[in-house]
Formats: structure tokens, C-alpha cells, sequence
């Protein structure tokens, strides 16, 4: 079980556990994926929900990736593009045959499209 120790605001990290620094007590536990709010609770990272309550003091919690390309309101990249999700996040390509106009191969929002 790799867990993230937080301590005063800053973070000790066990070998591939994602951390962030928080208002923590030295016996606040936090999972991968997570932050501190308080001295007693966690919370998930943007892009990640947990799979019980929003804030939680189980440092068994599990904080899974949203998947934003997909549900009932996927991001609107516009006309021939392609939604990627990435841990935490996504972003939006041109599908094949197309290439931006910009220069820009990734964006986030329709207003960023300029694939032709």
C-alpha cells in the first residue's frame, strides 16, 4: 500500500505516489491522487473522483480518473478533432487527414480548433 504523508504543508512521498502539499498534521494520511484540506480529511485532485465521499479520512480511499472525453457532457473540441484523456485531465487533436492551421497540435477548447 503506498500511501502520501503530509506534514505542514509539505509532502513526503513514497516511490510513484502523486502528493500535494496541503494544511496536514503529521498524522494526516493522504492516497495517490489526493490533497489535504484540513488536518483530519482528504480530497480528490481535479480530473480524479473518489469512489465514496468527496472528503474522506481513509487513507484506503481510491481517487479514479475522469475520463472527460466521455459521458453524458464530453468537452466540445469542435468539427474534425479527437478527444484524448490523460490522467487527471485531456486534451483535443485534429483526427487524421487534418492538421492546425495554428500551429498548436493540442487544445483544450473549441475556441482553440484550427484544424484543416
Amino acid at each position: 500500500l503506498c500511501i502520501a504523508l503530509c506534514l505542514w504543508g509539505t509532502v513526503a512521498q513514497t516511490p510513484g505516489v502523486q502528493g500535494t502539499t496541503g494544511d496536514c498534521n503529521s498524522h494526516m494520511l493522504c492516497p495517490a491522487n489526493t490533497k489535504c484540506v484540513n488536518s483530519t480529511h482528504c480530497t480528490c485532485l481535479d480530473g480524479y473522483q473518489p469512489r465514496g465521499n468527496r472528503f474522506f479520512t481513509d487513507p484506503t480511499e481510491t481517487c479514479d480518473d475522469i475520463n472527460e472525453c466521455l459521458g453524458p457532457s464530453p468537452p466540445d473540441c469542435g468539427v474534425n478533432t479527437h478527444c484524448n484523456n490523460v490522467p487527471g485531465s485531456y486534451y483535443c487533436t485534429c483526427t487524421d487527414g487534418y492538421e492546425p492551421s495554428s500551429g498548436k497540435a493540442n487544445f483544450r477548447h473549441l475556441s482553440e480548433n484550427s484544424c484543416q
